[in-house]
């Protein structure tokens, strides 16, 4: 498999699985939109230099989906080639929620009721 070629806006293995996370998003925010309901967002977990958060960001913005909210597992280090750099070259901003995981229980409490609704 030639992943690298799965998309010319941002390839690799992460774009595999995110064919099917994010058209279950869409789905879910037109049904949600047509209920009249509130559109769910999404949450991204990742570490400094997360492809999967950047895959995310760089996807979600083709398909005119809002920025996703991300939960950093590890703070960037300056060393790595980070996604918050990559993120900024690309111009894609991230959501509302940015948390370190465990940096407060305020953060873990956001996580926690992103994921169980």
């Amino acid at each position: 498999k030639r992943e690298d070629l799965a998309s010319p806006a941002y390839g690799g293995n992460k774009v595999r699985t995110l064919q099917h996370t994010l058209a279950v998003l869409e789905a879910r925010r037109a049904r949600a939109v047509a209920e009249g309901g509130a559109a769910p967002g999404m949450l991204v977990v990742g570490s400094g230099g997360s492809n999967q958060v950047v895959a995310t960001a760089v996807h979600a913005a083709r398909l005119g989906l809002p920025p996703p909210d991300v939960a950093w597992l590890s703070p960037d280090e300056p060393d790595l080639d980070n996604s918050l750099n990559m993120l900024s070259a690309l111009s894609l901003p991230l959501g509302g929620r940015v948390t370190a995981w465990g940096a407060s229980a305020s953060g873990t409490l956001t996580l926690a009721a992103s994921l169980l609704g």
